[in-house]
């Protein structure tokens, strides 16, 4: 029997990547308004994994887009 590993926390990170850039410029440039753009990563084992355009990568924490 393997020894019990313990519970590692998990973090949800939600990132605007416009910095509220698209709450300003959306009605103007959209037409409708927009919050923010939107980028999701979660932290676990000290590491952050988010979806990335070649598929899900990881970085040291707080250090993706």
């Amino acid at each position: 029997m393997e020894p019990a590993q313990s519970p590692q926390p998990v973090q949800l990170y939600v990132y605007d990547l416009s910095r509220g850039m698209a709450r300003r410029l959306s009605p103007v440039m959209l037409g409708k308004q927009l919050e923010g753009i939107w980028h999701t990563s979660i932290i676990v084992f000290k590491e952050e994994f988010f979806y990335g355009g070649g598929g899900i990568t990881s970085c040291a924490p707080v250090r993706t887009h």
